[in-house]
């Protein structure tokens, strides 16, 4: 995968090397969710942290050349005791894009929710994974 990233003075130049070869992000809007992204043998993966989200307000899309991942979390508390009332409001949302590779198979990707982390796995056809072949001496 290539990455487009917002340039960001927070994160290690090595980093920023390193996510500009292997991968491509753009990202709307400013975000500490913590995002890794692995290159497997028969496909790659995306983890993305998601506490509080419900797997409703998970959208992922696919446009393209690239894949968005979007997530909304609403909370609202009301507590009323003895004399006096809390209303408290929180709204977060994340919108993420992925310039995906030209050699994954976009008919096989795969997404679950599970103890606050989102799981995208993206295949990569057949015909382009790596494939170990040995040769015997004679």
């Amino acid at each position: 995968m290539e990455m487009i990233k917002r340039n960001s003075a927070f994160s290690p130049s090595f980093f920023n090397t390193l996510e500009k070869d292997l991968f491509g992000m753009v990202s709307p809007q400013k975000s500490t969710v913590a995002i890794n992204i692995k290159e497997r043998e028969k496909d790659f993966q995306i983890e993305m942290l998601a506490p509080g989200v419900e797997k409703e307000n998970v959208h992922i899309e696919i446009e393209g050349r690239k894949i968005t991942i979007k997530t909304e979390v609403a909370d609202e508390i009301n507590e009323s005791k003895g004399h006096y009332t809390r209303r408290d409001f929180h709204y977060g949302s994340l919108e993420k894009t992925f310039n995906l590779p030209k050699d994954v198979d976009e008919n096989q990707i795969n997404a679950e929710l599970k103890n606050g982390i989102l799981n995208v796995t993206i295949s990569k056809p057949e015909t382009k994974q790596k494939t170990v072949k040995k040769i015997e001496l004679k």
